[in-house]
């Protein structure tokens, strides 16, 4: 008898998230700024890998097993409220991904950004995308820059997606 794998797939057998699909501000592939951790599992077909709070708080990160590298999720009670990008092949939908230049970030994102130093590197910035406004008036992006070149990015939701040391 066969065995068909189905973990992180959507009913028709392609993956929920691939290298291919882009972080958009508001989710990437079918997860949603906003949704419940259960529902994400639920819609990505596998059980999320999930980081042990830090003592005290409700944040915790949870990682797709099957996903494309670099990707996670930040939870705020068990509720995904910004999506990281730490390297490999992930992409927003106008092309910016990690080791993309600051100026092509400047350059697609030209209608909305703000450009603040870096917490941590004198020769980085984050280079913070708004949204347009309405319902998604708190989604951001942050593109953490050191001497140009994009180094992280997240897209999420206000106050998460300006938390400079995550969960910390």
């Amino acid at each position: 008898m066969p065995i068909i794998a189905a973990a992180a797939c959507r009913y028709d057998g392609a993956p929920a998230i691939t290298a291919a699909t882009p972080v958009e501000i508001d989710g990437v592939g079918p997860i949603r700024i906003g949704m419940p951790l259960a529902d994400a599992r639920r819609l990505l077909g596998e059980d999320l890998a999930v980081s042990e709070s830090v003592a005290g708080s409700t944040c915790a990160y949870a990682t797709p097993k099957s996903g494309p590298g670099g990707l996670s999720f930040m939870l705020n009670d068990r509720v995904i409220v910004r999506i990281d990008v730490t390297g490999g092949p992930m992409r927003t939908k106008r092309g910016i991904a990690v080791g993309s230049a600051e100026a092509q970030v400047l350059e697609a994102y030209a209608h909305s950004t703000e450009v603040m130093p870096h917490k941590y590197d004198a020769e980085g910035h984050y280079v913070v995308v708004k949204s347009p406004g309405g319902e998604r008036r708190n989604l951001r992006y942050v593109f953490e820059t050191s001497r140009g070149v994009v180094t992280k990015f997240r897209a999420g939701a206000l106050p998460a997606v300006g938390y400079v040391e995550g969960c910390s």
